[in-house]
C-alpha cells in the first residue's frame, strides 16, 4: 500500500540538552491554543530528526508528582499520535520546542488531544523566521 507509519516518540526527538532547553525557555516564539503553550526556537539540528522538544506541567500548580506524571503521560500521547501533522506542518523548518501545560485542573485526554491540533495547525500556518 505505501509506507507505514510509526507512531512512536523517539530518544533523538527528546529535547535534554541543558543549554538548548534553557535557550528554548529564554525564546519569545510561541503558539497557545489553552491548556498547551508551544515555545519554540529555530535551530540547525545535527542528527536523525530535525526538531527536538520537551513536556512540561508546573511543580507550583500540581504539587503531586502523580498528576504532573499523568499529565505528561497525556501530552506525549497526543503528540505521539499528531507527529506526522506536526512534521508536515514544520516543512523544512528544523526547531526546538517545549510543550507546556499551562491550566490549573487535570483536563481529559479530548481537550488535549484537540490543543495540540490547535497548535499544529497555527505551526502550520506560521511564516518561518529566518
Amino acid at each position: 500500500m505505501g509506507e507505514s507509519l510509526r507512531y512512536t516518540f523517539t530518544k533523538s526527538e527528546r529535547l535534554t540538552n541543558v543549554k538548548l532547553i534553557a535557550s528554548v525557555f529564554s525564546s519569545t516564539e510561541n503558539l497557545k491554543a489553552f491548556p498547551i503553550l508551544f515555545i519554540h526556537f529555530s535551530l540547525d539540528l545535527q542528527g536523525p530528526s530535525n526538531y527536538q522538544v520537551l513536556f512540561s506541567v508546573s511543580k507550583k500548580k500540581f504539587k503531586r508528582a502523580v498528576d504532573r506524571n499523568r499529565i505528561k503521560r497525556l501530552m506525549r500521547e497526543s503528540f505521539r499520535l499528531q507527529k506526522a501533522e506536526f512534521i508536515q506542518a514544520l516543512g523544512e523548518r528544523k526547531l526546538i520546542g517545549a510543550f507546556i501545560y499551562t491550566n490549573k485542573v487535570i483536563t481529559d485526554y479530548t481537550s488535549i488531544y484537540q490543543a495540540f491540533s490547535r497548535v499544529i495547525l497555527q505551526l502550520k500556518n506560521s511564516k518561518p523566521s529566518e
